[in-house]
């Protein structure tokens, strides 16, 4: 472990990722920050380990949204949001001193967009209830991320 200034912060503790898989690194424009596990994280981390992919930390939202929409503002806008937070770009690893959480200096996600257009009228509430579901149980891969993903459903034409 050694300790770099970031932009405009105090010193940081980062973690030496020359190890990391070349994916990894691809992902990564600058440094990587690492920090000690709050006391919850470190909870997480041990049932993680004792259970990988099991979803019982997700937390889903889902929203009804009206009017027009695109879907590329909408993914721009969620980027921006998790290019201003740190833990939204947060994974997780184990090094000698034990696990660790690291913030990469860029993380970008893809809102992909389903098409329910052309699901019956009477069967499409459930359609979009089986998939909400589907996605909220789905897990994450705490060591590679991102721990944040978002979807779209079209259940109608533009007006």
């Amino acid at each position: 472990m050694t300790n770099s200034i970031h932009p405009d912060e105090e010193r940081r503790p980062t973690l030496d990722t020359g190890g990391a898989d070349s994916a990894r690194q691809e992902n990564l424009a600058g440094e990587v920050f690492a920090f000690p596990l709050s006391p919850a994280q470190e909870k997480m981390w041990a049932d993680n380990r004792a259970a990988p992919g099991n979803p019982v930390y997700n937390a889903s939202f889902r929203w009804s949204l009206s009017g027009p929409l695109d879907p590329a503002i909408l993914e721009n806008s969620l980027n921006e949001i998790i290019r201003r937070h740190e833990i939204l770009r947060a994974t997780f690893a184990q090094d000698d001193s034990g696990p660790r959480q690291l913030i990469s200096p860029s993380v970008k996600i893809k809102v992909p967009l389903r098409d329910l257009r052309s699901v019956p009228a009477d069967l499409l509430d459930a359609e979009v209830e089986r998939l909400s579901a589907a996605e909220a149980t789905r897990s994450f891969e705490i060591e590679k991320g991102p721990l944040i993903r978002a979807g779209l459903l079209q259940r109608e034409d533009r007006n």
